[in-house]
């Protein structure tokens, strides 16, 4: 039996995973992705928790403790919620978290504590709460005495933003743009604190209706009465959906693992170029451009040498290291982040295989990711020279088995090494 960290898992669920480091991870088949029965878990909160697994009878004996990984499985975390703390005296829960106003209204989940799972979660009015950040704690009253008096946590769906009010004939309609995810569907109720208001006529702070959710950060209600037309900045609004938080989802999902977004990369820091943005009206380069050195001497012209030099030699080197050589994921998976939103995905994954990565397999991997990367114009010389380096164990330690760490180096080592080629640099 073995324990791992991991919420939303229940007995007789099957789990995949795969143990990276400690005892396990040294032994087969415990150290490739298998397929567990989940023994016993504790109850799904929504927080991080444990789940015990049966490894079978080839485990070994005695304890072990390590890290373990569940490819097939990823957290996506509600970024529209709060968890503050709670307490109970009596019929009187205080719960510590600023900005709620007396009077107002709240949907609350207890997820841990006396009131987990006893029939309190629900719509509260706020008594105490003085608004903003000048309270730290407001409190709730309960319909009945609670089973206990231990306190816990809770959620309650908060979601934060601007707001746009755009008015035609007698209507005027309040577009929410929220900074988080939500689970607000047409015809939900919702407390909508407006805390920067337009003037003369400004949005009261009520329950609304929800009338449309036109995009996925978006929510429109009506307002009972015709006011003033504008937009209001990021901060304009809270709004709390008066509706539970959906803790647990199923479907199809789709999973697009780089944005793309890399933004400006004509920097010296970064690449020094970006798409249709040339240094000059002759595009990237000079038609009479001369390379220099023993090209020059011969009087050629190579315009297009003059997309490298010994500067953007570096930062491309600096570029690919940076980005490529992160020490976290050992599956495959790097990404090209210039500007830190996880702009371009590498999966290596397909090559992390003994037989690609051992070291008669390295000369065929190097051909294979040069095609791929040179479009075939990776020189015999090259190829020679990278597949040398990378085979040498002492660059690059090899068990037997290998770790799935010394497979991720040596791939990566390959696509580094490519990627910084003269051949890479200046495409034929």
């Amino acid at each position: 039996m073995r324990r791992s960290p991991a919420p939303g898992y229940k007995a007789g669920d099957s789990v995949n995973i795969q143990f990276t480091t400690g005892t396990l991870s040294t032994i087969s088949p415990f150290s490739t992705v298998q397929t567990y029965g989940v023994v016993s878990a504790p109850p799904d909160t929504g927080t991080s928790g444990s789940f015990t697994v049966d490894l079978g009878p080839s485990a070994p004996s005695g304890d072990t403790s390590g890290a373990a990984f569940t490819p097939n499985n990823f957290t996506v975390n509600n970024t529209g919620v709060s968890t503050p703390s709670y307490t109970i005296s009596g019929t009187t829960v205080t719960i510590t978290s600023p900005g709620y106003t007396a009077g107002h209204s709240v949907y609350i989940e207890f997820t841990s504590g006396s009131l987990l799972g006893a029939g309190y979660d629900g719509i509260y009015q706020v008594q105490n709460g003085s608004g903003g950040n000048t309270s730290t704690n407001f409190t709730v009253t309960l319909s009945a005495s609670p089973p206990g008096t231990t306190g816990g946590l809770t959620l309650i769906p908060k979601l934060s933003g601007g707001y746009t009010v755009t008015t035609a004939g007698n209507q005027s309609t309040i577009t929410l743009q929220t900074a988080n995810n939500f689970d607000v569907k047409v015809g939900d109720q919702i407390q909508v604190d407006f805390l920067v208001t337009l003037t003369p006529l400004g949005a009261a702070s009520q329950v609304y209706t929800v009338t449309a959710v036109p995009g996925n950060n978006l929510i429109t209600v009506a307002s009972p009465t015709v006011i003033t037309a504008g937009t209001e900045s990021t901060t304009g609004m809270v709004a709390y959906p008066l509706t539970n938080n959906a803790a647990k989802r199923n479907g199809t999902v789709h999973v697009d693992y780089g944005t793309f977004g890399i933004g400006n990369t004509t920097t010296n820091s970064t690449l020094n170029q970006s798409p249709l943005n040339s240094a000059t009206v002759f595009n990237f380069f000079y038609p009479s451009y001369q390379y220099p050195g023993a090209i020059a001497t011969a009087g050629m012209t190579t315009p297009e040498f003059q997309l490298t030099d010994d500067s953007d030699t570096m930062n491309l080197t600096n570029a690919i290291t940076s980005s490529i050589l992160t020490s976290g994921n050992t599956f495959g998976f790097s990404f090209w982040n210039v500007n830190g939103n996880g702009s371009a995905a590498i999966d290596l994954g397909s090559y992390l295989t003994q037989a690609q990565t051992q070291n008669s397999g390295i000369p065929a991997l190097v051909s294979a990711l040069g095609t791929l990367l040179c479009g075939n114009n990776l020189s015999a010389a090259s190829q020679t020279t990278i597949s040398n380096y990378v085979a040498n164990t002492t660059n690059f330690p090899f068990s037997s088995p290998p770790t799935n760490s010394q497979m991720r180096d040596r791939v990566r080592a390959i696509v580094q090494l490519i990627l910084t080629s003269a051949e890479f640099a200046i495409q034929k």
